[in-house]
């Protein structure tokens, strides 16, 4: 029974909003939101106090919020009618049955906090930075391994300062790779 009802006001769609979310309370924790030792005792409790709080790790909180609503002392806190309550009920069927859903929305209200974003932020730009800096590097050696033979002929046709100018840029990108500099050696620099 609602606090109204108890109290013989008159009573609504709300006070069976009462009577549901006191049975979904039960069903959620396995004990009553209101008890006492006599029936006294739980009007008492219905019309006084608060049901005991639940674990969090019971229910999703958007369920906490539905249940407390529901069991608000004052009808006008209540939803204010079945079809309100369904409305909530269905829109958490939904973020439950979704739950990569949620994360995305978890993980968008954590990227919009400084002390997530900047680090994120941050490492994005180191790899970007790394990432840019080898593909360079890469680039640079392709192009000397592909410049080794042109040096080689330079060298064949004489043109010996073409090919020592080339051989030394070339040595700068191969210069840890023995194979490729052994090609280029022929040309001393």
């Amino acid at each position: 029974m609602s606090p109204e009802q108890l109290r013989g006001l008159s009573v609504d769609a709300r006070s069976d909003i009462f009577s549901f979310g006191c049975v979904l309370y039960e069903l959620l924790c396995g004990r009553r939101a209101f008890s006492g030792v006599s029936a006294a005792d739980t009007v008492s409790a219905i019309l006084k106090e608060q049901p005991e709080p639940i674990v969090k790790a019971q229910a999703p909180s958007e369920l906490l919020q539905i249940i407390k609503k529901c069991l608000a002392k004052n009808a006008e806190q209540r939803f204010a009618s079945g079809d309100e309550l369904l409305r909530s009920l269905k829109s958490l069927r939904e973020e439950v049955s979704h739950p990569q859903m949620n994360v995305t929305k978890e993980l968008s209200r954590n990227l919009r906090k400084p002390f997530v974003a900047l680090p994120i932020l941050l490492l994005i730009l180191v790899i970007g930075f790394v990432s840019v800096r080898f593909f360079q590097k890469r680039q640079k050696i392709e192009w000397a391994r592909k410049t080794i033979p042109e040096i080689n002929n330079l060298i064949e046709t004489e043109d010996f300062t073409k090919a020592f100018q080339l051989a030394s840029q070339v040595k700068t990108y191969i210069q840890g790779n023995q194979n490729r500099y052994r090609a280029c050696r022929c040309v001393h620099i």
